[in-house]
């Protein structure tokens, strides 16, 4: 308790219950010389005045001054920048005061009583005097209590941040990024509720630190290129190695996240795998078997959800730092070619279509396969596999693989002048030793034309490159 808290606090303040006898009093000597202390409680004295001689008026002033002196003594503050936990701390202890006061309570609040009063007239003015006794066990406990409140909103950035640049120096960068974007969230936390000085500068320099580290971490791939055959496994997984700065030091448990492609409901789409670097700053990633041909991309990129996550929903004046930060990440990123070849351009194959302009369509999407086109009636291409296949045996020959379908048009109808004619057909690819069907598809497709003739031909042509391309992309 520092030596100078027990002088005499004056303030204005209001008188309580009196009586006319009062003025003639003597001013007792706890208000001309008060004590520091007095049987083992800090002595705390206060005194106001009211001109108007309003005597709930000064009660409701003595509250708030005795209030400021006690939390003067307990060496904190309550200022725009406080938070609500802090606010309610000393809330409460004021209405207790005030409780105290007007009540006449000789009932100890927290170790503390109203051990006396004196209130003194003068012309229309008012003054009360009160001493108030704290004893020191309970106030150094309630000090102590009330300071870690008021420490709390501060350790909530410093903490977190703190605990990031240990981490960093330690070499645990992602673990270091964790504890910035925390600290970043706390500093966000109290600057939308207006909580804490600087709070916004915290924000931003927390921010800055996480994505300063993520801008040093390079991501370096192994093989150079993966390359395989439609449904089968490739031969190789794809290695990952985070390392950090011109020191290339390996970086653990970095979320990575391996994006790539396969076919879904018969169109290419994105997937992606999550794997964490082990201490050599290393994840192996195993890619599924391919269900297409073709080249593709596999890229490698820094997992930053779980960190953004964190942050929540950020006030759009916060939100550049954000962006910016998930910008850094996608940067750091890496990508390897991704082949994949189909057997099937290497077998042998016989076409069989209905519709000679589909045929066209299919063959233009299947240069340098070993296709032979073979002629057959619509009747003979309808049924089951086993009966088309009977059907045309005899020109399929020794060949591996039968493609056949069947299409219509519907009546062309004016569209702005033109002819529009939808074309429609199913197309099935077989094994002919086994009957099984490879590929199987319905598809349709619309064109315009200066004549219902031409309509009916770039549509019939356009499906069959369709149906050629899905060929292309999915026979095994």
């Amino acid at each position: 308790m520092k030596k100078s808290w027990a002088m005499v606090v004056a303030v204005l303040f209001g008188a309580c219950a009196s009586s006319p006898q009062a003025q003639q009093q003597e001013v007792p000597r706890w208000i001309t010389q008060p004590p520091r202390e007095e049987a083992g409680a800090y002595v705390f004295v206060v005194s106001g005045t009211s001109e108007s001689g309003n005597e709930s008026e000064a009660e409701g002033l003595a509250t708030g001054d005795l209030l400021q002196a006690i939390v003067r003594e307990f060496g904190v503050r309550i200022t725009a920048e406080s938070t609500a936990r802090e606010v309610g701390t000393v809330d409460s202890l004021r209405r207790e005061l005030d409780n105290m006061v007007r009540t006449r309570s000789e009932a100890r609040i927290r170790g503390m009583r109203i051990a006396e009063r004196f209130i003194n007239r003068r012309g229309n003015s008012v003054t009360v005097y009160i001493k108030a006794l704290y004893d020191k066990a309970e106030f150094e406990s309630e000090k102590a209590r009330v300071q870690a409140v008021f420490r709390e909103r501060q350790e909530a950035v410093s903490g977190p941040e703190r605990e990031a640049n240990d981490l960093r120096t330690r070499g645990l960068y992602l673990q270091a990024v964790e504890k910035f974007v925390q600290a970043a969230k706390a500093s966000l936390d109290q600057v939308s509720g207006g909580d804490l000085d600087n709070a916004e500068i915290k924000y931003n320099r927390n921010m800055n630190s996480a994505r300063e580290i993520l801008n040093a971490l390079t991501i370096e791939t192994s093989p150079a290129r993966l390359e395989g055959t439609v449904g089968q496994e490739f031969s190789q997984p794809v290695v990952a190695t985070v390392v950090f700065g011109s020191e290339r030091r390996p970086v653990s448990q970095v979320p990575l996240r391996f994006s790539y492609k396969l076919r879904r409901n018969n169109r290419l789409t994105t997937m992606t795998t999550t794997v964490v670097t082990d201490n050599q700053g290393r994840a192996s990633f195993t890619h599924p078997a391919p269900n297409f041909s073709g080249r593709e991309q596999l890229v490698v990129s820094i997992d930053v959800n779980p960190f953004i996550d964190i942050l929540g929903r950020v006030p759009s004046r916060f939100q550049a730092q954000v962006d910016t930060l998930e910008e850094s990440a996608a940067k750091t990123r890496a990508s390897l070619e991704v082949v994949v070849n189909s057997n099937a351009r290497n077998l042998t194959m016989a076409i069989a279509m209905d519709n000679p302009e589909v045929q066209a369509g299919v063959l233009s999407q299947l240069t340098g396969w070993r296709i032979t086109p073979i002629t057959a009636r619509t009747e003979q291409l309808q049924g089951d596999t086993a009966s088309v296949i009977a059907a045309l045996r005899g020109q399929i020959g020794n060949r591996n693989r039968l493609i056949y379908g069947t299409f219509s048009t519907n009546p062309p109808t004016s569209v702005g002048g033109q002819s529009e004619v939808r074309a429609q057909g199913v197309v099935q690819v077989v094994d002919v030793a086994s009957g099984e069907v490879l590929y199987s598809a319905t598809r349709n497709r619309t064109a315009r034309g200066g004549s219902a003739q031409a309509a009916a031909s770039s549509a019939l042509r356009q499906l069959g490159e369709l149906f050629g391309k899905e060929i292309a992309d999915n026979l095994p």
